[in-house]
């Protein structure tokens, strides 16, 4: 009788084992925008337009949303510290890695990816305080699938290609009054 049970045994353990084998190890998925600002709104306090700006954010391919919109238009995920680098030609707002969590944005009706959160102090202002960031990707119509985002960050497709007219840049700044302005982006993006 346990001669019988010990082959039963190995098949079970055997068969509980394959989903660890089959299990897809954690990639990263990075996002790069290379792209020209054109001011459109506010008072560009910071001298910004006609500036390049580049940017960069780092996804886990196993990460899960902290949040999901109406009927899974919109997903939320979390960016940990060290994984969204910014830098601008100008200098007036110095490159940058965020220190603190970001959010990423998907919404799927428009294909935007929103980045946001606190970006650096700026110079040479007194009181400055950290400034607040929003980084507007929009993409071709069909580059991220609905199923695969609900679950986790993926690629787009297809990689490179030109951001869509509302590509935008937000910043507000509260160590100035009413410094508050809005850039197009102008240019590409891959991953």
């Amino acid at each position: 009788m346990q001669t019988k049970r010990i082959p039963l045994l190995c098949v079970v353990l055997a068969l509980g084992a394959c989903p660890l084998f089959a299990a897809s190890p954690e990639t990263n998925i990075v996002l790069t925008v290379n792209g020209a600002l054109a001011f459109f709104n506010g008072m560009d306090c910071l001298s910004e337009g006609g500036a390049n700006i580049t940017y960069t954010a780092t996804f886990s391919s196993t990460a899960t949303p902290v949040s999901t919109g109406h009927r899974g238009h919109r997903v939320t995920y979390k960016l940990e510290p060290g994984t969204v680098t910014v830098t601008f030609s100008s200098g007036s707002i110095p490159s940058f890695t965020n220190k603190t969590g970001w959010k990423a944005t998907f919404s799927l009706r428009s294909q935007t990816l929103e980045l946001s959160g606190l970006g650096p102090r700026i110079p040479n202002v007194k009181g400055s305080q950290p400034v607040a960031l929003w980084l507007d990707t929009v993409l071709q119509k069909g580059s991220w699938s609905r199923a695969a985002l609900l679950k986790h960050p993926r690629a787009f497709s297809p990689s490179p290609q030109d951001l869509q007219p509302a590509s935008n840049w937000f910043y507000n700044e509260d160590g100035r009054p009413h410094c508050s302005d809005g850039f197009g982006i102008t240019g590409t993006a891959s991953n």
